[in-house]
């Protein structure tokens, strides 16, 4: 039987959601703290229906990389809106050739009815495909 992505994403409970006028020092500081390359922030208002953000190491790298104070920016400025999607049902085949073709390390994973379930990252892919 086909491993699933609801086998192997991080569920929603262990995600770190952060609020947008978060700063990146704040964002920094718990990726760094927990261990984790990427924290995601909620579309205004409702979480359905719109498109969810998500602020990662490779963002972190931009912001350093320009030099700008980190408590002086907030994590919604540079965060990337989250494009690709991924249902809970989807193989994990399916789900590795999506991001493959849309060059992304991160997908968001939503229910049938458009709700945050959890998060699939190449790591959670490496670490049990």
């Amino acid at each position: 039987m086909a491993k699933l992505v609801k086998d192997i994403m991080t569920p929603r409970k262990r995600l770190i959601i952060l609020e947008p006028q978060s700063t990146i020092e704040e964002a920094r500081r718990i990726m760094h703290d927990r261990g984790i390359n990427s924290v995601l922030i909620p579309p205004a208002g409702s979480s359905r229906g719109v498109i969810w953000r998500i602020f990662t190491s490779t963002d972190l790298l931009l912001v350093l990389s320009q030099g700008i104070d980190l408590n002086s920016v907030s994590v919604q400025e540079f965060a990337s809106f989250a494009r690709y999607y991924a249902g809970p049902e989807w193989t994990v085949a399916k789900v590795i050739g999506e991001m493959a073709r849309n060059g992304v390390q991160h997908m968001p994973v939503l229910s049938d009815k458009g709700e945050l379930v959890g998060l699939l990252s190449s790591h959670d892919l490496f670490d049990n495909y």
